[in-house]
């Protein structure tokens, strides 16, 4: 037997919730985000995109 799976990845929501991370620990702190496998098949390109402009430091 089969299950079908499928994941959604809301962007606009990801990007929020990067931005309030940081927001949490303070603009002495950086965020490095591990990006890997294509983002485990969800796009590399479009999470670290998002996460750059919600304020990730590093990839």
């Amino acid at each position: 037997m089969e299950f079908p799976t499928w994941a959604e990845v809301d962007l606009d929501r990801f990007g929020r919730n990067v931005a309030a991370i940081q927001a949490a620990i303070g603009p002495g702190c950086k965020i490095l985000l591990v990006v890997k496998a294509d983002a485990y098949g969800h796009g590399a390109v479009e999470i670290s995109h998002t996460a750059m402009d919600a304020g990730v430091s590093m990839l």
